[in-house]
């Protein structure tokens, strides 16, 4: 995570943790008039002029408008315009598949964002991967060799990419997998090269539309299995949809606490009544595993 860090204004206050503490590192918050404040473990610290602080501490260094300028000047390499689709989208992705999500005064015309206009805060999520998380779910993925169609549902910052990153790790030990990585947090891809270990037989491919992505690899790249993250949109849907009439098994995340939630959206009420997926896996904290179910919602054992 250092080094996606390295020359940015916030290079100097993350080399005041520990070495184990840097390995715990999980989040970092920036927000104009506080001051910068990390999540480590389950842990929130607010740094200070020496060091940091378990609670915000009263003359503590508080962030400008200026120094969020210069983050983001560091970010985007003093190239803001080269990211400014995925700015508008309120992120960007760092090397290593660290997110950047953005806040601050957007600029709207005709009720659509056009650009981010001063960026005032920004919530770095730390990209982590834990090796084996997958390895109690696995057995309930495949069917002797064939790869099953799965959603994993939780809420934001639950673990399901990382859960979704071990799952292509160790599919793709023996299956054709493709990764479908639109915002680069699976693969944490640099030039196109996987960062993190997403398996032998895994292709990525790399700030890829889903919709187009899966389109892309069906003609292509002959998958087994296609691994994708965050499915709502109706184009990623009718897309999925088309692998499952082609026989490739589909392995996506959706926001949700429960499958019930997942079928009130109505982009996804269809693809799940229609029993394209043939498992559900339900998380609720980062490892917390709350279940895995087949396609009738009946929980199978762990």
């Amino acid at each position: 995570m250092l080094e996606a860090l390295r020359h940015t204004p916030l290079d100097a206050l993350l080399r005041r943790l520990e070495p184990d503490e840097m390995l715990s590192l999980r989040e970092i918050r920036v927000r104009v008039g506080r001051p910068v404040m990390a999540r480590v473990g389950e842990k929130n610290v607010f740094f200070t002029g020496r060091g940091f602080a378990l609670e915000p501490l009263a003359g503590a260094e508080t962030v400008t408008a200026e120094y969020c300028q210069r983050l983001l000047d560091a970010l985007t390499k003093c190239s803001a315009y080269a990211y400014e689709d995925e700015l508008r989208m309120g992120y960007m992705t760092l090397d290593g598949g660290h997110r950047v999500g953005v806040s601050g005064q957007v600029q709207c015309r005709d009720g659509r964002v056009v650009r981010l206009k001063h960026a005032t805060g920004f919530h770095i999520r730390v990209a982590s991967a834990v090796p084996g998380c997958a390895t109690r779910v696995l057995p309930h993925l495949t069917q002797g060799a064939r790869p099953l169609s799965t959603l994993v549902i939780a809420p934001p910052g639950a673990g399901k990419t990382t859960l979704l990153r071990d799952i292509a790790r160790q599919m793709g030990a023996k299956l054709r997998v493709t990764v479908i990585d639109e915002r680069g947090e699976i693969a944490g891809c640099t030039k196109g090269v996987p960062s993190h270990d997403v398996g032998l037989m895994t292709d990525v491919l790399d700030g890829c539309a889903k919709a187009e992505g899966v389109m892309m690899a069906l003609r292509a790249l002959s998958p087994d299995a296609l691994i994708v993250d965050e499915i709502g949109g109706a184009g990623d849907v009718s897309a999925l949809e088309e692998a499952a009439r082609c026989g490739v098994a589909v392995i996506a995340s959706a926001h949700g606490r429960a499958l019930e939630d997942v079928r009130l959206r109505p982009t996804l009420r269809g693809i799940i009544n229609a029993r394209a997926f043939e498992r559900f896996i339900t998380l609720d904290t980062p490892g917390g595993m709350l279940g895995v179910f087949d396609a009738d919602g009946r929980r199978r054992g762990m």
